[in-house]
C-alpha cells in the first residue's frame, strides 16, 4: 500500500528515525535482556501502549500508512501518530498522569 502522506527525507525525520530505532534497540536489550533498565519503564510502557491502539494495517504492514516509515520504529519517537493514534511521547509524570485519566494498565 502506498503511503498517503510519504515522509520527506530531511533533518527532522533523520533525526525521527535515529531516535526510534536506537530506542527500538534500547527496549530490545531491556526486554529480551532481562530488563537491563536501557530505556526508561515509562518509555517502555509508552511503546507497548502505542503498539496497541494504533492502526493495525500499519502494524501488520510494517510500514505508516500515512507517511510510510518502518514500525515498530517509528512508534518510539517523540513525536505523535500523523493519523492520530496515540499522542507524543510524555515525560514520566506525564504518563503517570495519563494512565491514571485513561484507566491504561500496561
Amino acid at each position: 500500500m502506498k503511503p498517503t502522506n510519504p515522509a520527506k527525507i530531511n533533518l527532522h525525520n533523520i533525526k525521527r528515525f535515529i531516535q526510534g530505532y536506537w530506542r527500538y534497540l534500547l527496549f530490545k536489550f531491556s526486554v529480551d535482556g532481562k530488563d537491563l533498565n536501557l530505556l526508561s519503564k515509562y518509555k517502555q510502557e509508552q511503546f507497548k501502549w502505542r503498539l496497541r491502539v494504533m492502526n493495525p494495517e500499519c502494524l501488520n504492514n510494517k510500514k505508516c500508512v500515512i507517511c510510510g516509515c518502518e514500525t515498530p520504529y517509528l512508534q518510539m519517537s517523540d513525536e505523535a501518530c500523523e493519523g492520530s493514534c496515540y499522542p507524543a511521547f510524555m515525560s514520566k509524570e506525564e504518563w503517570k498522569d495519563f494512565k491514571k485519566e485513561n484507566q491504561i494498565t500496561i
